[in-house]
């Protein structure tokens, strides 16, 4: 009498690398990740979005930009039904936010400007103002800016903000300063009791 014991190959799955990162509006290719199936099962593979992996989570397409750190279940399937399963997290860096181009308006002669008043974005503690045209307007202290003197025109100046991890963000402020306003006075009217003009 002989007795045959059959023992399922069960995948026992690691991959490289276990987390990775991107700035945020990246994509990452999942199918870049190295799959080690230490039992050599010839295990299959499918790619969920979040734990536990089930069929609603399962991704069609690998090419992947999440919007925050997200988590990602590999499942290794054998032909004997087996599976094994491994997390990856991709970590999502937030990229610097400094706003949008802007534009503005002032008096001739105007002092005490703040270029920081033009910027709409979160993360306007870290750039550097600068004057791309070179107008030669003394920008050393961006929150009290004078254009005293200067002729009405166009004046721009570019707020740029770096990251040592994502790339940077350089909004463009270009403000108008008017003409000056000049009014010639040809006749006084006064009135009869001579408390009022016009």
């Amino acid at each position: 009498h002989e007795q045959f014991i059959f023992n399922p190959l069960e995948p026992d799955l690691a991959i490289n690398p276990e987390a990775d990162t991107i700035c945020q509006g990246e994509s990452y290719d999942l199918s870049t990740i190295q799959i080690f199936d230490q039992n050599n099962s010839n295990a299959f593979y499918d790619f969920f979005e979040g734990f536990p992996p089930d069929f609603s989570n399962r991704l069609s397409d690998l090419n992947v930009s999440p919007s925050m750190t997200t988590l990602y279940s590999i499942v290794g399937n054998s032909q004997d039904d087996c599976n094994d399963t491994v997390d990856f997290e991709l970590v999502v860096l937030q990229s610097p936010n400094a706003g949008a181009d802007n534009n503005g308006y002032l008096c001739f002669g105007a002092q005490g400007v703040n270029l920081f008043d033009y910027l709409s974005g979160q993360d306007n503690n870290n750039g550097i103002w600068t004057d791309p045209l070179g107008h030669g307007i003394d920008i050393s202290d961006p929150t009290n800016v004078s254009f005293v003197g200067e002729s009405a025109g166009n004046y721009v100046f570019d707020y740029i903000l770096g990251s040592s991890s994502c790339s940077g963000d350089t909004p463009r402020i270009e403000l108008e300063l008017k003409e000056e306003l000049r009014a010639d006075i040809f006749t006084v009217q006064c009135s009869s009791d001579r408390n009022t003009y016009s």
